[in-house]
C-alpha cells in the first residue's frame, strides 16, 4: 500500500516564502471478506420495505385464519374437537407463553378469544405497536394450531418460522401506524426501532432475521424442487396437468380442464416451477436475475391459490418472498411512479 503525498499551500497561515505545507494521508483501507459481512450486517438496516410488506402479509393471514374458519371453531379447536386430545398430550406447545388457547375453551370463551387473536393480526398488518403485536401472535397462533392438530398444514410452518424472525426484524420503517405516529410527534422515526431490543443489537439482529428468512425460504425451494425432479410426472412435463384434475385440489374445476388442455405451457410449467426452485439460490446473486426469480415465485404462488385453492399457503410464501426485494428497488420503483 503507497502513500499519497497532497501538498496543500495555506497564505493566510504561512509566512511569506515558507516552503508549502506537505499533508501525507493514507487511502482507505481495503476490507476482506469477513470484514465486509460484519459491516453489511452492522452498518444499516436492509430490506426495511421488504420486511414491512411481509409484516403486513402476515398480519393478513392472520386474520383470514379467524374468519375463514370462525364458523367451524368448535370442530377444529373446541368441544367437536376433544377426539385429537393423544395428539395435543404429546404438544411442546401447550406451555406459557403459547398457552392462551386451552383443550377447555368452547362456546363463548373460544370464541372470544379468536376474535382478539383476530384483532392482534390487524394491528400487527397496521403497524401498530409492531414488535409487540408480532410476537402476541406468534404465542396465540402457535398455540391454536397446538389447539387443533388436525388444522395445520404446510403454510402454519412456513408462517411460524418466518414469525420468528420478524420479531427480531425492524417491520415498522414503513406502511406503519408506528412510523406515522412517530413522525407526528417530530421525533426520530429510528427511535421506534427500539421497542424491546437494546440499541446496539438492533441492526445486526434486523440483518440477521432478513438472512434467516432468505436462506430458509432458498431451502424450501430447492427442497420442493429436488423432490419434484423424482417424479416421473414432473420430468415428463404432465405433473401439473394431472394436479388440475384432482378433485379436492379443483375449486374452479372449469377453469382447471381449461388450463390443463394448453400442452405447451402446461409443460413449461412444470419445468419451469423444478428449474427455477432448483437454481433458486444462484438467481439471487444477480440483481436482474433475482427480479425475474421473486416475480416468477410471487406468480408461482398466485397460480396456486387460484387454481388449487391453496390461498393461505401462496399467501404466506409471497409474504416471506418480498423480503428478497431491495429498499433500492422500490426506491427507484416509488420515484418512477411519482413522475
Amino acid at each position: 500500500m503507497t502513500t499519497q503525498q497532497v501538498r496543500v499551500r495555506l497564505p493566510v497561515l504561512r509566512r511569506e516564502g515558507a516552503p508549502a505545507i506537505t499533508v501525507t494521508s493514507h487511502p482507505p483501507a481495503r476490507l476482506g471478506a469477513a470484514g465486509r459481512v460484519v459491516r453489511w450486517f452492522a452498518d444499516e438496516p436492509h430490506a426495511l420495505w421488504g420486511t414491512a410488506v411481509a409484516r403486513v402479509v402476515y398480519g393478513v393471514y392472520t386474520v383470514l385464519l379467524v374468519v375463514v374458519n370462525f364458523s367451524d371453531r368448535e370442530l377444529l379447536w373446541g368441544a367437536g374437537s376433544s377426539w385429537t386430545q393423544p395428539w395435543r398430550d404429546e404438544s411442546r406447545w401447550s406451555a406459557v407463553p403459547f398457552g392462551f388457547f386451552q383443550p377447555g375453551d368452547h362456546g363463548t370463551v373460544l370464541t372470544v378469544k379468536l376474535i382478539v387473536l383476530g384483532v392482534l393480526g390487524a394491528t400487527m398488518a397496521l403497524g401498530l405497536c409492531s414488535r409487540t403485536s408480532t410476537i402476541a401472535v406468534l404465542c396465540l397462533s402457535t398455540g391454536l394450531v397446538a389447539l387443533g392438530p388436525t388444522s395445520s398444514d404446510t403454510e402454519d410452518i412456513v408462517f411460524r418460522i418466518v414469525l420468528v424472525y420478524l420479531c427480531l426484524a425492524d417491520t415498522s420503517q414503513h406502511l406503519s401506524v408506528d412510523r406515522w405516529l412517530a413522525a407526528r410527534k417530530g421525533n426520530d422515526t429510528s427511535e421506534i426501532r427500539g421497542a424491546l431490543i437494546p440499541r446496539p443489537l438492533r441492526v445486526p439482529l434486523h440483518n440477521a432475521a432478513v438472512e434467516l428468512i432468505c436462506g430458509q425460504l432458498s431451502i424450501i425451494y430447492v427442497m420442493a424442487g429436488l423432490a419434484k425432479l423424482r417424479g416421473e410426472r414432473w420430468r415428463d412435463g404432465s405433473a401439473i396437468y394431472y394436479t388440475l384434475h384432482l378433485e379436492q385440489y379443483s375449486p374452479w374445476p372449469e377453469l382447471g380442464h381449461l388450463v390443463s388442455g394448453l400442452v405447451p405451457i402446461v409443460i413449461l410449467a412444470s419445468w419451469g416451477a423444478v428449474l427455477i426452485q432448483i437454481g433458486f439460490p444462484v438467481l439471487m446473486l444477480n440483481a436482474r436475475t433475482r427480479l425475474f426469480a421473486v416475480l416468477a415465485m410471487i406468480s408461482l404462488h398466485i397460480g396456486i391459490a387460484v387454481m388449487l385453492g391453496l390461498s393461505l399457503f401462496s399467501l404466506a410464501m409471497v409474504g416471506a418472498d418480498f423480503v428478497f426485494v431491495r429498499d433500492a428497488s422500490v426506491q427507484r420503483l416509488l420515484s418512477r411512479l411519482r413522475r
